[in-house]
């Protein structure tokens, strides 16, 4: 038998930090089907995986540009209804099937979700005597379960539909009606197993999906089924490829939920139409076949990717013009990062400014003579402003490489400028985005105390001073 060919390989994400944990990541988990072995490589890697998480945390995105250089391929594996960039990656993964695409490939969705099943196949299908079983053991009317405020609109709306009709029992952080939550578990794939339990109480669950997208398609439907809660389905369009409608509630079947709510009716007042429900097989042959052609499918477009010579395969755009796009999309998520950080800041710091505690505070019992600004934007003036009437401070200025608008009021300096004996006792930094490299320039510069200013605020919010 020859060796597999090693490829060096990483992703970028908080959790995974080896090559067994990339495999079962990727979904990779049938050795025989692999033409290739990982080796876990985040200093020198051909190829690179990223999630959604490069959109949503700084550090990840930030790891993820220094990695995306053109020597190496870019992978894109989302979690959530994301399709991906191919300006950026040059292979990726989505729910939809876009066929004909080389460089796309779609989920097995069953597979991506077994972490969150416990069962593949319904025990109930054969057995009207254990349907009525469970449907004797139910004690609730409908459950709704979701920590997101800010998914679809329809979420709510079929919330307030079903509510006006029975009591439902919002047992997620948001809506919450019951006092009972799941938030407290960090990890999703904990709290979808948990939920099994759950809902299993209930005769209904509202599966609603946080977007609706062809193929879209989350764990929320396949634990309810395993819960034997009917689900009331709404996300996928194309949910009929995927589930056996004869055992779920397809809201894209109707034309509203007001509708949907009299199917619901009908459901619940009989009970051997609900046991009949229950007892369907959560996928038709036809789906379970599908099933298996798009599992191999996937292994086979794994396989294309890495048994390829790594520096031919990639297929994004290289040069001016991709280029400019690259860069442009990390300076566009930096700058919102950087605007987000000042904005959160700025609220505490009103809020602590209401409770008549300024930045003073942080002050008193400390002999600082001069005192510097570093970083002479919005939030810098703003900083200034409120210290420049503190009659302690000998010496108050900003410090700023740049040329930044500012008062006439406002003294700043370069730091090569500031002459010896007015270097400061206390620099506050109001660059938050950078403040570890900017503290450590600083040290070489002067022999200073250096604060973040949001290191202050936390100290006074704290009555640390």
């Amino acid at each position: 038998m020859s060796e597999k060919k090693k490829v060096r390989i990483c992703i970028v994400h908080p959790r995974i930090k080896d090559a067994e944990g990339l495999a079962e990541k990727l979904l990779l988990d049938d050795v025989s089907r692999l033409a290739y072995e990982f080796v876990w490589d985040e200093r020198n890697p051909q190829y690179v995986v990223a999630t959604e998480l490069i959109y949503t945390d700084p550090l990840m995105r930030k790891k993820f540009e220094t990695l995306c250089t053109d020597d190496v391929v870019t992978i894109f594996m989302p979690g959530e209804s994301m399709m991906p960039d191919l300006n950026l990656f040059d292979y990726g993964f989505s729910f939809d099937d876009l066929g004909g695409n080389d460089r796309l490939c779609t989920y097995p969705l069953r597979k991506f979700y077994n972490d969150y099943m416990g069962k593949q196949e319904n025990e109930l299908e054969n057995s009207p005597d254990l349907a009525q079983r469970e449907l004797n053991a139910k004690t609730g009317f409908c459950n709704f379960i979701y920590s997101n405020g800010s998914g679809h609109a329809n979420r709510d709306k079929i919330f307030r539909t079903l509510e006006a009709y029975k009591g439902v029992d919002s047992l997620g952080a948001y809506r919450n009606n019951t006092g009972f939550s799941d938030s407290h578990i960090p990890r999703i794939e904990d709290r979808a197993r948990r939920s099994v339990a759950i809902k299993s109480r209930y005769k209904f669950t509202i599966a609603f999906e946080n977007a609706t997208q062809k193929g879209y398609t989350s764990e929320k439907i396949f634990t309810s089924l395993e819960a034997h809660s009917i689900p009331i389905y709404w996300g996928n369009p194309d949910i009929g490829k995927i589930v056996n409608e004869k055992a779920i509630i397809n809201c894209h079947q109707y034309s509203g939920f007001e509708e949907v709510l009299e199917r619901v009716k009908e459901i619940d007042s009989d009970d051997c139409l609900w046991c009949e429900m229950v007892r369907q097989p959560w996928l038709t042959m036809e789906q379970k076949e599908s099933e298996e052609k798009t599992k191999e499918k996937y292994y086979a477009f794994w396989n294309r990717i890495f048994m390829e010579d790594f520096t031919r395969c990639g297929k994004r755009g290289k040069g001016t013009f991709p280029q400019i796009y690259k860069t442009d999309f990390f300076n566009q998520a930096k700058a919102l990062n950087k605007s987000s950080q000042n904005y959160s800041l700025t609220l505490r710091w009103i809020r602590m400014l209401h409770k008549k505690r300024t930045l003073d505070l942080f002050l008193q019992g400390k002999k600082y003579r001069n005192i510097a600004i570093y970083g002479m934007g919005e939030l810098g003036i703003l900083v200034y402003e409120e210290l420049q009437n503190n009659v302690r401070i000998e010496n108050l200025y900003g410090i700023d490489k740049g040329n930044p608008k500012l008062p006439i009021s406002i003294k700043c300096f370069r730091p090569y400028e500031v002459k010896e004996e007015m270097h400061p006792d206390l620099v506050i930094v109001t660059i938050l985005w950078d403040f570890d490299n900017i503290s450590y320039g600083l040290k070489k510069d002067f022999k200073a105390e250096i604060f973040s200013i949001e290191e202050i605020i936390n100290k006074i919010e704290q009555e640390i001073c």
